[in-house]
């Protein structure tokens, strides 16, 4: 490895959240990579935190879309939690582990969400409801003179192609992921 989790450290200064003290770090490669890294997940914290509110908001009538996404939230807090142990402790190799495989659960959870948000057959109860609450949406358009759609069954065809890409984006993240670690 670069040793870049500690890029961002500096005498008398724990290198969390800051980047030895400052808010861009110094132009030297550790700093670089450790401060984009940070950036990356500030950035996708906040994505999951839309998705949370998205979820709980607007599709709280979708138990499991509900557990999928209170479990995501508790990996988030968890690797957030980890993420400034790890830099706190000076990289120990057992945070950094428990880090690491936070991180696979994590994406791991926000593959299922995804999965059952766009309709994905985890359970026959999942997928009724995800149907019906796409009907609904369809009916709710039509009302307020928005676009018609096809029949209730043409929307969930869409909706279960929508899912095989989604199944096949989870896979190549899967083997991106490999390659890269």
């Amino acid at each position: 490895t670069t040793g870049s989790g500690l890029g961002c450290d500096a005498a008398g200064d724990n290198g969390w959240p800051l980047c030895r003290g400052r808010l861009l770090p110094p132009l030297e490669q550790t700093a670089v990579i450790e401060f984009t890294h940070r950036w990356l997940a500030a950035t996708m914290s906040f994505l999951l935190i839309a998705l949370i509110a998205t979820a709980v908001l607007r599709y709280r009538h979708m138990r499991s879309l509900l557990v999928a996404v209170g479990a995501m939230t508790l990996l988030l807090v968890v690797q957030i939690t980890l993420g400034q142990l790890t830099v706190q402790y000076k990289l120990p190799g057992s945070i950094v582990m428990v880090h690491l495989a936070n991180a696979e659960l994590l994406l791991g959870a926000v593959i299922v969400t995804c999965l059952i948000a766009f309709g994905a057959a985890l359970t026959p109860a999942a997928s009724e409801a995800v149907r019906k609450a796409l009907e609904e949406e369809r009916t709710q358009r039509a009302e307020a003179g928005g676009p018609k759609g096809g029949d209730p069954a043409e929307l969930v065809k869409e909706q279960a192609a929508i899912a095989k890409d989604a199944a096949k984006l989870a896979a190549l993240i899967s083997e991106f992921d490999t390659i890269l670690f």
